[in-house]
C-alpha cells in the first residue's frame, strides 16, 4: 500500500505511558502491545543514543504492516546544524544504517531533526540544510525549527526546505488558520501536538488530558494535510503529566468518524 494520502497517528515513545498496558506487560512485550492499537510512533530514543540496526530490525518484526516509525536524528546532528564544518559522514552513515530495516520494511516515515536554539543571522540556513541532506541521501526528512513571528524569514525557512525536498514540523497549528497544514512541496506532513493547557480536563489520575474541542480542532489539520495526498505524521508528545496515549486514541477514533483512513 503507497503511504501517500494515509494517516499515521501515535505518540513519541511507547514505554513511558502510565496505564496504557495492561498489568504485567513486560518490557519486551510493549511495542507489540502498542502497535496493536496505534498506527505509528515517533522514537525520541534515538536523539540521546544510537541504536544498533538490530534492534531496529527488531521493531520492525514486532510491529504489523502499516505501522510506522519516524526516529528522532540524534543530538549530535543538531549541533552540526549550527557549525556544519564538524559534520562528519561516519555519523551519517551510522544514522542511514539505523533506519535501513525500517526503510526495507516499508515502515520508515522520516528522520525529524532538530534544530538547536534560535535562528539567526549567523546561522547559514542553506548550508546547513544542503549539509543535511546530502549527509542523509534520499531518506525523508522532517526539520524541527524553532518558531519565529518574522513573516519574511518564515518565507525563506519554507523556500529553504523546499529546495533541499524537506518538510517543516508543525506545532499545534490553529485550525482556523490556512497555515494550519503544510503547504510545503513533498508527499509528506507531520505535525507534532503537545499537551493541553492546565485549562484542560484532567483524568482521574490527575493528569491532563485533552478537551473534546482540541481533539475536534487537531483532527480537521490532520485531515486538510491527508487530503492533500500526503502521508501525514501525528504526534502527540508531552511531559508525563499528560496523557499522550488517550489523546493519540481519541485522535484517532475522531478522524476514523470523519471517514479518515488511519494506519
Amino acid at each position: 500500500m503507497s503511504p501517500r494520502g494515509r494517516v499515521i497517528v501515535g505518540t513519541a515513545n511507547w514505554n513511558d505511558l502510565r496505564g496504557f498496558y495492561p498489568r504485567g506487560t513486560k518490557q519486551s512485550e510493549k511495542l507489540a502491545a502498542y502497535a496493536a492499537r496505534l498506527s505509528g510512533v515517533e522514537v525520541n530514543a534515538t536523539f540521546f543514543r544510537m541504536q544498533q540496526r538490530e534492534t531496529v530490525a527488531g521493531w520492525a518484526e514486532q510491529t504489523p504492516d502499516g505501522f510506522m516509525l519516524s526516529l528522532k536524528a540524534h543530538r549530535f546532528v543538531s549541533s552540526w546544524l549550527r557549525n556544519p564544518d564538524k559534520a562528519e559522514a561516519q555519523g551519517f552513515a551510522r544514522h542511514r544504517a539505523m533506519a535501513q530495516p525500517l526503510v526495507d520494511a516499508g515502515k520508515f516515515v522520516a528522520y525529524l531533526l532538530q534544530f538547536p536554539g534560535k535562528l539567526s543571522a549567523a546561522i547559514d540556513l542553506e548550508r546547513s540544510l544542503a549539509m543535511l541532506r546530502e549527509g542523509f541521501g534520499d531518506l525523508p526528512l522532517a526539520v524541527q525549527l524553532p518558531d519565529t513571528s518574522d513573516s519574511q524569514l518564515d518565507a525563506q525557512i519554507t523556500g529553504e526546505l523546499q529546495n533541499h525536498s524537506m518538510v517543516r514540523v508543525r506545532h499545534d497549528p490553529p485550525a482556523s488558520d490556512e497555515a494550519a497544514w503544510p503547504m510545503d512541496a513533498g508527499d509528506l506532513a507531520y505535525f507534532r501536538f503537545r499537551g493541553p493547557a492546565v485549562a484542560s480536563s484532567a483524568g482521574d489520575d490527575g493528569r491532563l488530558r485533552y478537551s473534546d474541542a482540541q481533539i475536534r480542532e487537531r483532527a480537521t489539520i490532520v485531515r486538510r494535510a491527508s487530503e492533500a495526498g500526503r502521508l501525514t505524521m501525528a504526534v502527540c508528545y508531552g511531559k508525563k503529566d499528560v496523557d499522550t496515549a488517550d489523546a493519540a486514541l481519541r485522535l484517532t477514533a475522531e478522524l476514523q468518524r470523519r471517514g479518515v483512513a488511519v494506519g
